[in-house]
């Protein structure tokens, strides 16, 4: 009977011995499986990423492209109007604006040719509001009549590329 029992106790033990090997040989065995696959899948995760990356970054270089684009168009509209506003005043009317602009003394001459080209400077906006009817003949209009912010663009932005007469008074 002792070795009835012993047999009894001794193969569910070499069971359970055996058992937990085999368990772990097969933990082992398919634990393997799953971390080939998770690299696997991985490996494709990344390939996937790497590929959208590469998608992304030329959609960039084609939004970058079509940005220069329109920088050259914008500053190309840009000097055609600069060179609209330089020549949208006839010379006569520019010249008086480069005077009061420019020099240190700019006589003014009472008669209507003049008093016309001051009112028109005015009202189109290049000089700042002032009384013609109060000026003087023989008076300086330097400091007493001054130009408007567009009327300084026009002057300055005709001046470019040519040296000032004088020294400006602004």
């Amino acid at each position: 009977m002792g070795s009835a029992v012993s047999i009894s106790i001794v193969i569910p033990l070499m069971s359970a011995l055996f058992g937990g090997v085999v368990v772990a040989i097969l933990n082992h065995v398919l634990g393997s499986q799953v971390r080939n696959a998770s690299l696997e899948k991985m490996k494709a995760e990344t390939e996937k990423t790497i590929a959208e990356a590469e998608i992304t970054k030329r959609k960039l270089q084609g939004v970058a492209t079509d940005v220069q684009n329109v920088q050259s168009e914008a500053s190309d509209t840009q000097a055609k109007i600069n060179t609209i506003v330089k020549y949208s005043l006839a010379f006569y009317l520019f010249d008086e604006l480069s005077h009061l602009y420019h020099d240190h003394e700019y006589l003014y001459h009472k008669n209507a040719n003049f008093e016309r080209d001051l009112r028109f400077l005015r009202d189109h906006g290049y000089l700042e509001h002032f009384g013609i009817g109060a000026l003087q003949d023989g008076e300086n209009l330097i400091g007493k009549v001054r130009l408007t912010p567009l009327g300084k663009l026009l002057v300055e932005l005709r001046d470019q590329g040519t040296k000032p007469k004088t020294e400006s008074t602004t």
